[in-house]
């Protein structure tokens, strides 16, 4: 049989691949780390498999599932509108997960609304969770791991600031501060039941921030702007609301999402386009949409959260390969590719010095996940998943290898396109487009 230029190329591809790929990951996997890998070209054409349809805790990369599921559903250029009505000195507040909002916005709409802060506050939201499914309890005065409701001020996160010694927490945030004189530097920690960080230690007089904790009731703390009395309601007023907030596009959400992976979004994203409010519900909505566009076998994801942070959740490297393909071939393409860490930004601001590289990271206590795309010197991208379970080595060390193995993919492929310069390349998923001009081009894609 003759082999075209092509499928000659794409055979030498893979054999060189699996023989680098396989000669980095071997020490380790013959130590007893979990290693799952699936790389591909954008149209499907497998490239490197290395147990991909092993399921195994994704971290932070389930936000990409979450994430993509979101845009998906909203695409990306929706706006959240949290409304306002005033009725009398009393407001009523329909929070349908706008969780961008900001403590200067919600004063904005106070003093917009004419209210004293002193009356009745009435809150319809779509969902109130007061921790993600099977989060950590030790997680929960952190900022990482906030009380999840559809209205909230600051990403229901508070930060203790200090001035010249001085240690100070925002009023609205209603914190009591501590502080303790000890020898030594100080240390903060946060009762979250009772709503009082101890300081212990001398404060340095340079320093500007001493911590940054999850905010409790952060659904009472935003209405607290308006009221004193928090009422939960399903009913609005039928009229026209008197102010209304407005959300940054989602492809801004996504992005402050996924590039310094912060948990309370993508928690949020599990609720997009639905009207579904438990988490059950809604994770199963995701698992049956994901296995249809991205034609995923039965059982490649059990999804528990959003955002990672339960290790209840598992995945196939193959299934995140194929969301990163559906994504890939949809008309946001370029506004979630904009929306990954690329080398030096968020997660990735130290990592891939000089490599084309979007991909969102995963870290848990023996879990390091890697996910993304990453672009040959002709402009290809390749798609790749690298999931790591209980490894015992240093989770930089564990890094270092992902990052080598990206690398050697960039490398690799490289070589086989110099040897084969005939062999040109253009965009399958272009033409999959139903508008083309909804597609912001991330590169000049034909070549």
């Amino acid at each position: 049989m003759i082999l075209s230029a092509l499928t000659l190329t794409a055979a030498l591809s893979q054999s060189a691949l699996k023989s680098n790929i396989d000669s980095i990951i071997k020490q380790e996997t013959e130590s007893g780390t979990l290693i799952g890998m699936y790389v591909c070209r954008p149209n499907g054409e497998e490239l490197y498999n290395h147990y991909s349809n092993l399921r195994m805790m994704p971290a932070s990369n389930q936000k990409i599932l979450s994430s993509v599921h979101a845009f998906d559903h909203l695409g990306a250029d929706f706006q959240f509108e949290t409304k306002f009505w005033r009725d009398g000195d009393n407001v009523t507040i329909d929070a349908p997960g706008d969780l961008t909002i900001t403590a200067q916005q919600l004063q904005t709409a106070k003093i917009a609304l004419g209210v004293s802060g002193k009356g009745t506050v009435y809150v319809r939201q779509k969902y109130r969770f007061e921790s993600g499914p099977s989060w950590e309890k030790d997680d929960l005065p952190f900022r990482y791991a906030p009380q999840i409701t559809a209205l909230c001020v600051n990403r229901a996160q508070f930060t203790v600031s200090a001035k010249n010694g001085i240690p100070t927490v925002p009023a609205w945030a209603n914190i009591e501060i501590k502080h303790v004189n000890a020898v030594g530097p100080s240390q903060s920690t946060f009762d979250i039941k009772n709503r009082r960080v101890t300081i212990r230690g001398q404060i340095d007089p340079k320093a500007t921030t001493l911590g940054a904790f999850s905010l409790p009731d952060p659904d009472r703390t935003a209405a607290g702007f308006f009221g004193r009395i928090f009422v939960a309601t399903s009913n609005i007023p039928s009229r026209a609301p008197d102010y209304i907030i407005r959300s940054p596009q989602f492809g801004s959400i996504a992005k402050m999402c996924l590039e310094p992976s912060d948990n309370l979004l993508a928690e949020s994203f599990l609720f997009a386009g639905s009207d579904v409010n438990t988490f059950s519900e809604a994770t199963k909505i995701m698992i049956e949409r994901f296995t249809k566009v991205a034609k995923l076998p039965d059982g490649a994801i059990r999804t528990e959260d959003g955002s990672g942070m339960s290790r209840h959740n598992l995945v196939t490297p193959f299934a995140l390969a194929q969301v990163l393909r559906h994504a890939y071939s949809q008309p946001y393409r370029d506004d979630f590719l904009n929306a990954l860490p690329a080398s030096g930004e968020g997660t990735l601001g130290n990592r891939f010095d000089g490599l084309d590289v979007k991909a969102k990271t995963g870290s848990l206590d023996s879990v390091s996940c890697l996910s993304g795309f990453v672009w040959l010197s002709n402009g290809e991208p390749v798609v790749f998943s690298i999931m790591m379970n209980h490894y015992t080595a240093a989770t930089s060390q564990a890094r270092k290898l992902q990052d080598s193995i990206v690398r050697t993919i960039r490398d690799t492929l490289n070589e086989e396109r110099f040897e084969n310069a005939s062999a040109k390349w253009s965009d399958p998923m272009e033409k999959s487009f139903s508008n083309p001009s909804d597609s912001r081009a991330h590169r000049n894609w034909i070549y």
